[in-house]
């Protein structure tokens, strides 16, 4: 979501070509962008404001169609596992917050992928 949409693939491209079997990769995807549309952005701005960050996340991220990244990596010889925000909370032993501001976060996606032999 930090790079435009063409610019997110041929980063993957390069990863995997430059990828050894075996090799690993971290990454997030947020599969519903509205998390950085006017309302929702607004209400974690305010939020982040509240501890002294005047930073806004609207601004950083490329609007577009694009590929998903787990599915991307997936078609060119990655093994990958996906991993939800919310129970990545719940395995660590916290709640994910519900309020309005961090709600929108809950479909962000984790993935771990590793370089098929």
């Amino acid at each position: 979501m930090y790079l435009p949409p063409e610019a997110q693939n041929r980063v993957s491209d390069n990863i995997t070509r430059l990828s050894a079997p075996g090799s690993r990769i971290a990454t997030e995807q947020l599969p519903d962008m509205s998390a950085f549309t006017d309302q929702c952005s607004r209400a974690w701005l305010q939020r982040w404001r509240q501890y002294g960050l005047d930073v806004d996340g609207s601004e950083l991220v490329w609007d577009g169609e694009r590929s998903a990244v787990g599915e991307y990596l997936s078609s060119n010889g990655w093994q990958v596992s996906v991993h939800h925000a919310p129970e990545l909370y719940a395995a660590n032993g916290f709640e994910f917050p519900d309020d309005e501001a961090v709600a929108s976060f809950g479909s962000f996606d984790y993935l771990i992928a590793e370089m098929r032999a």
